[in-house]
């Protein structure tokens, strides 16, 4: 079966994303026959994760009360490639490049920006693409379950790396505003989408199993044997 991996592998060393382990026992002689290590520090919104709605609205879906559903089906890829830093995924990109796009899907927006800038410097943020208003309205009224993301879908994260301190309403995090009320979730930061040899195939997305969270990291893949409509 031909899996392609979606996700970025959780790292120790981020500058933004500081993730941090301890090695409890690691095969000491006449002690521990194993090695076990814990997690001491595990953001919910590092590298490839999930979002469900109280992550911006109260008395909303925790992500463990999402039925896998909204995880796991058919995904329809819309080929943003050409765009480079900065660049708008409008309305009018989705009309163009989104046509295969049916309701129900789940909508991978892909950039490539993974291949173009590297996640690991600030530049992944201050210069990435972003997602309109219109686009997300077009996404709403397509139909789309589930939308996920190769860059950082919002104009206003990239203020975190450029304006330490910067507030942001919620109207201000154009996709998760619009989506939420609708009950449309997120995967953010995709990668590998450039290995995928279909626009169309069944994608599994499942969050760590983690009870009360808004965020939950994600091992995407894709499995392109599958038949999908």
């Amino acid at each position: 079966m031909n899996i392609i991996d979606l996700s970025h592998p959780i790292k120790l060393d981020h500058y933004r994303w500081e993730v941090n382990t301890r090695l409890k026992h690691n095969f000491e002689p006449g002690q521990h026959p194993q090695m076990y290590s814990e997690i001491t520090k595990l953001g919910m919104h590092y590298y490839t994760h999930c979002d469900s709605e109280i992550h911006f609205f109260k008395n909303e879906r925790f992500v463990s009360d999402v039925h896998l559903s909204q995880w796991i089906g058919t995904a329809c890829v819309v080929d943003l490639t050409h765009l480079d830093e900065k660049g708008a995924v409008s309305a009018a990109e989705l009309e163009k490049y989104g046509q295969k796009v049916r309701a129900g899907d789940i909508v991978i927006l892909r950039t490539d920006w993974p291949r173009k800038c590297d996640v690991t410097i600030p530049d992944f943020w201050a210069k990435s693409p972003y997602t309109t208003e219109d686009a997300c309205q077009w996404l709403i009224d397509r139909g789309a379950k589930t939308v996920c993301y190769d860059y950082s879908p919002d104009y206003n994260i990239r203020y975190e790396v450029t304006e330490p301190g910067h507030v942001n309403t919620v109207e201000d995090c154009t996709t998760h505003f619009y989506f939420f009320p609708k009950h449309i979730l997120v995967i953010e930061y995709l990668t590998n989408l450039h290995l995928l040899s279909k626009d169309r195939f069944f994608f599994v997305g499942l969050p760590l199993y983690i009870t009360g969270t808004e965020g939950a990291p994600c091992r995407c893949i894709a499995l392109e044997d599958i038949a999908v409509d």
